[in-house]
């Protein structure tokens, strides 16, 4: 592990418990690639050398640590937790997958997948302080759908999730996919915009800052279904949707994973903020 970087944060706001420090960290992906991750504390001196409650954050399909750093890793630390960030291979800092056979920004659920559960391990033996019988998974959109798929495999190690706008059929991603064509005809059914414009990946021109882009390994996302993959949860989870969600069909995403959970007996909240996908993201609406 290398251990590059420390910083204190002296900025912690009114009403947050604690300042925060941050540590870059690397661990091994699965085929030996590095994975740069950002390691989030509270600044506490941890006197009484107890250990921690934690949670792994995992963003989107072309977001990277560096936005939830500046966001939601601090607040979790601000209030006590110890938050772990990172960059899915070919992305942000970590290196490409296969000695970089595959090239940057490539999207795959399996290869991501692979790196969460390498976060986790790490998170769970390596970083100091940490309980790892309290780790919970953060996701959003492709992550959100991430953190179920997660949370459902059999022998988990979660103890909670949170799954924010959450991707549960990503297929509806795809352009020329069944399941995008259904949704754009309920969209355009309720008066509202085409999701995407069609081409060989999602893209709109507002969101040329925003980091959607990357390679797409289509049969993969064609097959993938965090919906599916959550019949296997059984810890706490908190579901967040977005009141005007424009990418996801919401009663076959957020609402489908949250009528699964509770026909299980699962302990599941759901919770709906104002506005669209990427207005989750902005305050106060998360």
């Amino acid at each position: 592990v290398a251990n590059a970087q420390r910083a204190r944060d002296a900025t912690a706001e009114p009403g947050n418990r604690y300042k925060v420090l941050s540590e870059l960290v690397e661990f091994v992906a699965p085929d030996g690639a590095i994975v740069v991750g950002t390691v989030w504390r509270p600044d506490d001196g941890n006197a009484s050398g107890s250990s921690r409650g934690a949670v792994l954050l995992c963003h989107g399909w072309g977001g990277i640590r560096a936005h939830l750093d500046s966001t939601y890793a601090r607040v979790f630390a601000q209030h006590g937790l110890v938050a772990l960030t990172f960059d899915y291979r070919s992305w942000g800092d970590s290196e490409p997958p296969f000695n970089g056979a595959c090239g940057l920004k490539l999207v795959s659920p399996t290869l991501q997948l692979q790196d969460i559960a390498a976060a986790l391990a790490f998170l769970s033996t390596r970083v100091a302080g940490v309980d790892p019988a309290r780790i919970g998974a953060w996701g959003s959109s492709l992550g959100g759908g991430h953190v179920l798929s997660l949370a459902g495999q059999s022998g988990s190690r979660v103890a909670a999730i949170v799954s924010q706008v959450p991707a549960a059929r990503p297929v509806e991603l795809l352009p020329d996919s069944k399941a995008r064509q259904e949704h754009k005809a309920a969209l355009v059914a309720k008066g509202g915009p085409e999701p995407f414009a069609d081409g060989p990946i999602p893209t709109k021109p507002e969101w040329a800052g925003v980091g959607i882009d990357g390679r797409i390994r289509l049969t993969e996302m064609e097959q993938y279904s965090p919906l599916a993959n959550a019949e296997g949860i059984t810890c706490p989870t908190l579901i967040i949707d977005a009141a005007e969600e424009e990418l996801f069909h919401v009663p076959s995403n957020g609402e489908a994973v949250v009528a699964k959970l509770k026909a299980k007996g699962v302990a599941v909240e759901y919770k709906i903020c104002g506005g669209k996908h990427y207005g989750i993201y902005d305050q106060p609406n998360y």
